[in-house]
């Protein structure tokens, strides 16, 4: 049977060592430390997807109290048990569990940077994935330290104006990294098409 439950410290240690630094290229990992520091000012929070008391995947997210929306930062399924609909089903049971959120944000690589054609198809993926899985793709583009990135969006309970999905993200960077390093590093805008 399929649980999810909020990650404690530990746990989140845990998951970082032997999940995420192996999930994720190192230039897209966030230090353990700040992600701790962050969960103690209770402007982040990790869940754990189980099947029947196994570990099989992971969400870790942006979640300021100020603002209606989330920013996803990390999502997987762990390596043994990928290509098994984990990712999907853990995607509708946050949605169930956050329902007090207007949405949910999500920046995916663009795969404009790609380096080669295989770069490009994973991004190309995983934008399809999340698109299957009832995201909608908005007129936000990010450039992230240097990535291209655009901006997901998983309604949970409206959605809001393009200005007030940028509005939130900029703030949440804010919170996050902090506003010099937002305002050097990241630059967000809205994209008429």
């Amino acid at each position: 049977m399929l649980q999810h439950r909020i990650l404690n410290e530990e746990e989140i240690s845990k998951v970082y060592e032997e999940h995420l630094i192996k999930d994720f290229p190192p230039e897209e990992l966030k230090p353990l430390s700040l992600l701790l520091s962050l969960k103690k000012q209770g402007i982040y929070c990790c869940y754990g997807l189980y099947d029947n008391e196994e570990f099989v995947a992971y969400a870790f997210f942006a979640k300021p109290e100020t603002i209606d929306y989330l920013l996803l930062d990390y999502l997987a399924v762990c390596k043994n048990h990928r290509s098994k609909q984990y990712g999907s089903k853990f995607l509708k049971l946050l949605q169930k569990e956050l329902k007090e959120y207007q949405g949910i944000l999500f920046e995916v690589e663009s795969g404009a940077d790609a380096k080669n054609e295989k770069e490009k198809q994973i991004c190309e993926r995983r934008i399809a994935f999340y698109l299957r899985n009832g995201l909608t793709k908005t007129k936000i583009n990010v450039k992230l330290f240097g990535v291209d990135m655009i901006l997901l969006y998983l309604e949970i309970q409206g959605t809001p104006s393009e200005k007030i999905l940028s509005e939130s993200l900029n703030h949440i960077y804010d919170l996050v990294f902090g506003e010099e390093t937002h305002r050097r590093e990241i630059f967000c805008k809205i994209v008429e098409e």
